[in-house]
């Protein structure tokens, strides 16, 4: 699966991390419908979305034990952001069990000085 992403938004947003473990229904598939699975549900997911947040997909199989991919997100908006996680959980990679998302990471860059900034701090 290769990369998509997106040009940079304004500094008030989220970074989310999905981490995904693939599971043996997808591993047992032949790299051609891998890819053809992975075109259809995800890239184009990617795509629809893609003027909301911006997105880095990962390999990590050789690196972790517990998650084979992570998907790094870049939004500004959360209610897109759940959008995006709903239309995914409706998508061949999750309902199909290739994969299971394994846990949601989200942080805001910087919070801490955005925290000290605040006028009532």
């Amino acid at each position: 699966m290769s990369n998509l992403l997106c040009q940079n938004f304004r500094k008030n947003m989220y970074t989310i991390i999905l981490l995904l473990q693939a599971q043996p229904n997808w591993l047992k598939l032949s790299r051609t419908e891998r890819n053809t699975i992975s075109e259809e549900s995800f890239l184009s997911l990617l795509e629809k979305y893609k003027e909301h947040m911006s997105f880095e997909y990962h390999d990590s199989e050789a690196f972790h034990a517990t998650f084979s991919d992570f998907l790094l997100i870049k939004a500004a908006d959360l209610k897109k952001y759940y959008f995006f996680i709903e239309a995914l959980r409706d998508s061949a990679l999750l309902s199909e069990s290739y994969f299971e998302l394994k846990e949601v990471v989200i942080g805001i860059p910087e919070g801490y000085k955005k925290y000290e900034n605040h006028a009532d701090y």
